[in-house]
Order: structure tokens, then C-alpha cells, then sequence
């Protein structure tokens, strides 16, 4: 009877041991962070192949997270995430009856989406084909712009539809579509644009513009002419429904 006293003692005493001070003890697991990230700006490209790296706001690796693209792009290639940078390469855009592509790189953490990135590559700036300046019906055949940059008459041009309640459109403006068509957001960024005469730099010997004539944005007025440039050769114009070739300018920039 002793022995078994004795016995349960130390049984006692080692289950009140357990709830000492130094015990081993569960850890609470860790919950994932999935705050948003700060916002990262969008990513516009050329037509030419290119590698990026972006770095966000904070780890998400560490974070156990992800990045992978919305639409599976294949395009995009290479998609890394190393502890706060995201790293890229994309390919040469050959499409020219398309004025863009594009996708978004999402970064999650345990499948919460707390980032994105949205990615679009214009076509080629130079067209291959020829085009109009604009169609016969367009509302600007036989009137002048006005004095502003390739910029801002390539924003005039695509809001037509709305300022003239729909007479008219940029779709009759094919030199002008075709830069207006590469912007992923015309309506707030047109940073690809058919450059004004005055934004034309001196073409002497600059072998892009060799081929043929390349519209301006500027039309002249009464007449159903604009301005045309090309190299070695001097400022002169052609007519607004015969066809020349198309190289966009980037905020005011043939670079």
C-alpha cells in the first residue's frame, strides 16, 4: 500500500510539472500577412523585346506568397518572385493589326490578391502599311487643327465621338487610330501619338523616315491637306485621303 502511494505521488508531481515555468509549450501559428502592398504603377513597353525587375513594398516571399498572371500571357516569360522583387522578360510584339497587348501580374499571398502589376506592349511604332490622314466624311477633311501638340491633337481626335455626340470618331482618322490604338488607356494616358509639324525633329539623314512620307498631326486649313515628313527631303504636305506611312511619338518623343 505504500509503494503505491509513493507511486501516485510522483505521478502527481510530474503532472503538475508540466504546467511550470521552461515547459515546452504550442507556438500560435503565424497568420499570413495579407495586407495590400502599395500600389505599383503600370508597366507600358514598346514593341522591343526587354527584362524587368520591380520591387514591392514589402517581402512577400517571406510572406509565403506568389506572383502569376491573370490571363497566362505567354508573352511574359521568366515570372519570378525573389523576396521583394518580381523579375520579368518580355517578348518582341510582331502583331500590327492589333494596337496593344497586355496582362496583369497578380501577387497573392495564400491565394488573397494584396498586389498586381498590369503590364501592356504596344505594336511596332513605325506602320508597315500606308494609311489615311483621315476618310473624306471626317470632319476635319477640309478644316485646320489647331495649334497644339501631336499629344494633345491625338486626344482631340479621339474624343470626337463624344464632342461632336457621335458624327464623327477617330476610326475616321486611320494615321491617328493607329497611335490611339496603342495606348492602354487612351482616355487618361495617351502617351503614343502622331507628332505635331513643330515636334518633328530634323530628319536629314535619319534613315527611319527613309521609305516614304510619314503623316503629322498637323492639317492645314480650308484645305484637305497636312503636313508630311520624310527624310532629306523639305517640309511639304499631302493630301489628307491619299496614303503614307505612320510613326507614333511617345510624350512628344520620336526616342
Amino acid at each position: 500500500m505504500k509503494k503505491i502511494f509513493i507511486a501516485l505521488l510522483l505521478i502527481s508531481f510530474a503532472m503538475c510539472g508540466c504546467s511550470k515555468e521552461g515547459s515546452v509549450t504550442e507556438t500560435p501559428e503565424k497568420k499570413p500577412n495579407t495586407n495590400p502592398i502599395a500600389k505599383i504603377d503600370n508597366l507600358s513597353l514598346d514593341s522591343n523585346a526587354s527584362s524587368h525587375s520591380i520591387t514591392l513594398s514589402r517581402d512577400i516571399e517571406n510572406d509565403g506568397g506568389k506572383v502569376e498572371l491573370a490571363d497566362n500571357a505567354t508573352w511574359i516569360k521568366h515570372l519570378k518572385l525573389k523576396g521583394n522583387t518580381v523579375t520579368f522578360d518580355i517578348e518582341e510584339n510582331p502583331n500590327i493589326t492589333t494596337g496593344h497587348r497586355f496582362d496583369t501580374i497578380l501577387v497573392k499571398v495564400t491565394n488573397v490578391r494584396v498586389g498586381s502589376i498590369c503590364v501592356s506592349q504596344a505594336r511596332s511604332r513605325k506602320s508597315l502599311n500606308t494609311m489615311e490622314w483621315c476618310t473624306t466624311n471626317a470632319s476635319y477633311y477640309r478644316k485646320e487643327t489647331p495649334k497644339l501638340s501631336g499629344k494633345e491633337l491625338t486626344k482631340l481626335i479621339y474624343n470626337l465621338a463624344k464632342t461632336t455626340n457621335g458624327t464623327d470618331s477617330y476610326k475616321n482618322y486611320p494615321a491617328f487610330a493607329y497611335c490611339i490604338e496603342m495606348n492602354h488607356d487612351p482616355e487618361n494616358n495617351m502617351e503614343w501619338h502622331l507628332p505635331s509639324t513643330y515636334e518633328v525633329p530634323d530628319t536629314r539623314g535619319d534613315n527611319r523616315f527613309s521609305e516614304n512620307y510619314f503623316w503629322t498631326a498637323t492639317g492645314l486649313r480650308d484645305e484637305n491637306f497636312a503636313h508630311v515628313y520624310k527624310t532629306n527631303s523639305g517640309a511639304t504636305t499631302k493630301q489628307k485621303d491619299k496614303k503614307y506611312l505612320v510613326f507614333a511619338f511617345r510624350n512628344g518623343s520620336d526616342e
